[in-house]
């Protein structure tokens, strides 16, 4: 074997994985001009991809080297400062990366994995000091070096970004003015502050201040109209943040980050819409709905929305109103978990969505729901012939 190609392999491993990791961070800083256009579920779907190919690359670096020259001189090698800052790099990767991909293994709190996550800031710095005065490539390759700089430079204006962003988050606090029972286990927080100009589906991130404490940053859709003074979020009890959510006193300050999001009408101009929700998913449903009833618009629109029994209808009323009111709106609610309901009862399935969807098959299809529910309905929609061009979703994962 030639020695020499674990040493290439080495050198070319930390190279890219450096690269990618930069991209990692791009990704996850939420950009506004970037996110504009792809959507933020998307680049955080890139920045989880790309950070498990950059910690494998950034993993293999040292593995490669040290066997390279074991098998070349017989010894690793001797420790030094810039050495040892990549190796505490790669520890803190090795942890990050770990309970990033295991968390719900882990059952780790949503704030104590984003804590965790926070170390990753460190990392990019350890690995760029470590590359310039360890790295043979960077020594003797002009372009390389330069490359090095420019991307650490360009990782130096994220974070200041990033720290920018939570200074006029906090220099416009908005205020819990109303909680409201939509379901047992789905409330709506009303807040004033700032009017936010959001489109009908686009999410924020909250952060509640409770006793001299900020949460961390849980991202949430707007449920409001764009057309409505004060913004709401409708949510359900999944987690301790979401749990604890509907006991916070009114007059409790917030600080919101947003909007975003390219799950709206806006970024899919048509007619004609089929929405299938399950569950909280009606949540950019009800936005976009709200919307278009304030305009008096005549979009022709089907919604089919999953639940498991009646009382777990959040806005049944308003919904009952809202397809009085406009003309072309007709909403089906299929249950799961409640055989003597009056309407459709069991799951979606491709019989229910073929039958209520023959006369939409022009439509713009959008879908959020449980990750099961949104893959099994883009297969069915598929084999309905639907163009994927008119297939949307938005998979939303931290």
């Amino acid at each position: 074997m030639d020695y020499h190609v674990l040493m290439g392999a080495g050198q070319i491993a930390g190279l890219v994985g450096f690269i990618l990791m930069f991209f990692q961070f791009v990704f996850s800083s939420r950009v506004r001009w970037l996110e504009k256009d792809i959507g933020l579920d998307t680049m955080y779907r890139y920045h989880k991809q790309l950070g498990i190919i950059a910690f494998v690359l950034i993993f293999l670096h040292p593995l490669f080297l040290n066997t390279h020259r074991m098998m070349v001189i017989g010894e690793m090698e001797e420790p030094s400062l810039f050495i040892g800052l990549g190796f505490i790099a790669l520890a803190i990767l090795i942890i990050t990366s770990m309970t990033a991909i295991f968390y719900k293994r882990l059952r780790l709190r949503y704030e104590t994995w984003f804590t965790i996550h926070k170390a990753n800031y460190l990392v990019f710095p350890l690995v760029f000091f470590h590359s310039i005065k360890e790295g043979t490539t960077i020594f003797s390759t002009t372009h390389v070096r330069y490359l090095w700089y420019v991307l650490f430079a360009l990782y130096l204006l994220l974070v200041i970004y990033k720290i920018v962003q939570v200074v006029r988050a906090r220099r416009h606090p908005y205020q819990i003015i109303e909680i409201i029972k939509e379901t047992p286990d789905i409330h709506t927080v009303v807040l004033q502050g700032k009017k936010k100009h959001h489109l009908a589906g686009q999410f924020m991130f909250l952060q509640i201040c409770t006793n001299q404490k900020v949460s961390e940053a849980h991202p949430f859709t707007i449920s409001s109209s764009p057309t409505e003074e004060n913004l709401k979020v409708s949510v359900k009890a999944l987690g301790d943040f979401t749990s604890q959510l509907p006991n916070v006193p009114i007059g409790t300050k917030a600080y919101i980050d947003g909007p975003y999001g390219v799950f709206t009408l806006q970024h899919m101009p048509s007619t004609c819409y089929v929405l299938i929700a399950g569950g909280i998913g009606i949540t950019p449903f009800i936005s976009m709905l709200r919307k278009l009833h304030a305009e008096s618009s005549n979009k022709k629109i089907l919604l089919l929305w999953c639940n498991k029994t009646e009382q777990d209808i959040a806005f049944c009323k308003e919904l009952e109103e809202l397809e009085l009111s406009m003309e072309h709106l007709r909403v089906i609610h299929i249950l799961s978990q409640q055989p003597d309901w009056h309407g459709e009862t069991g799951y979606l399935t491709s019989d229910k969505l073929r039958t209520y969807c023959a006369e939409y098959t022009h439509a713009h299809f959008l879908i959020c729901g449980p990750p099961g529910m949104l893959q099994m309905v883009r297969k069915e929609l598929q084999l309905m012939d639907i163009p994927s061009t008119h297939i949307h979703y938005e998979k939303f994962e931290l």
